[in-house]
């Protein structure tokens, strides 16, 4: 992922990620410590330019994505907050046609991303 300079997200990735790592602590696959850090790099993350690696632009979520995420779900049966983001993807492309790039873990979401005409990139 470090090959973009700009990476836009959802607004909800800030609870989608501190969940994430909660998880990876309960789990044992990483200490607390190491969670507390994450966390905190993350969020430092999402409130300044990054100058090693890309910049991370959290979009806000609007009724009207709520709305688009909402009719993603009936049509892709789709769970919430990857609903979410794809209808994040989706505004963000709106705005630019160039964003056309979409990384996500899940094949699932991927597929449907896919679908909407975005490239697939899987981070590693």
């Amino acid at each position: 992922m470090r090959k973009f300079a700009v990476l836009l997200v959802s607004a909800l990735c800030r609870v989608e990620t501190t969940s994430a790592i909660r998880r990876k602590a309960r789990s044992g696959e990483i200490n607390e410590s190491e969670a507390e850090q994450l966390v905190r790099d993350f969020r430092a993350d999402l409130r300044s330019k990054r100058t090693d690696g890309p910049e991370l632009i959290a979009l806000s979520v609007s009724t009207k994505l709520l709305n688009s995420a909402a009719r993603l779900v009936t049509i892709h049966d789709l769970r919430s907050l990857d609903a979410v983001q794809l209808a994040t993807a989706l505004a963000a492309r709106e705005v630019d046609p160039q964003c056309d790039a979409f990384a996500c873990y899940d094949e699932r979401l991927a597929r449907v991303a896919a679908l909407h005409g975005f490239t697939i990139h899987s981070p590693s």
